[in-house]
């Protein structure tokens, strides 16, 4: 599975020690913890009374998309804008010191774990219904963050 892909509910979470359970793709939100040796992520979600509570989902680990496996990338804010061949025909030492890993830091999505927890859809499933839809009421919340963040952006470009 590529992390990079999107799909109905596009959205990873972050813990605060770098732990990811994501739902196809990464891009941060609200997870209370994972337990990897139980194989579950816990997020926080507003039952019918408007109460939280903590729902647990099975997760399976991928290999993180951030670093291919390898718990290391080149810093983004050295490479995130490209960089050409005359940039590298221009500084000899640079373009050394960038393939020898000079500018690598830890990796920002996995945190250096090179795999990252993704909710496994199959075993939810097979944890019936009532998981089911404890799964779709959390991509709705996700849907609705992303949307609400959409709108957010939308008022920044506008000046508000």
């Amino acid at each position: 599975m590529n992390p990079r892909r999107s799909s109905h509910a596009s959205i990873a979470i972050v813990s605060p020690k770098h732990n990811w359970l994501c739902v196809e793709a990464p891009i941060e939100g609200d997870v209370v913890r994972v337990d990897k040796a139980a194989m579950l992520g816990y997020v926080t979600l507003y039952n019918d009374d408007g109460d939280e509570e903590e729902v647990s989902f099975p997760v399976k680990f991928e290999v993180c998309g951030g670093c291919n496996g390898k718990g290391t990338h080149v810093n983004r804010a050295i490479d995130s804008h490209g960089i050409s061949p005359e940039e590298f025909a221009e500084d000899p030492s640079f373009q050394e010191a960038y393939f020898s890993g000079v500018y690598d830091v830890t990796c920002e999505d996995c945190g250096g774990d090179r795999v990252m927890p993704y909710i496994d859809d199959d075993a939810c499933k097979k944890l019936g219904e009532e998981k089911m839809a404890e799964l779709t009421r959390y991509q709705d919340k996700l849907d609705d963050d992303a949307s609400y963040d959409r709108m957010c952006e939308m008022e920044r470009r506008m000046g508000a």
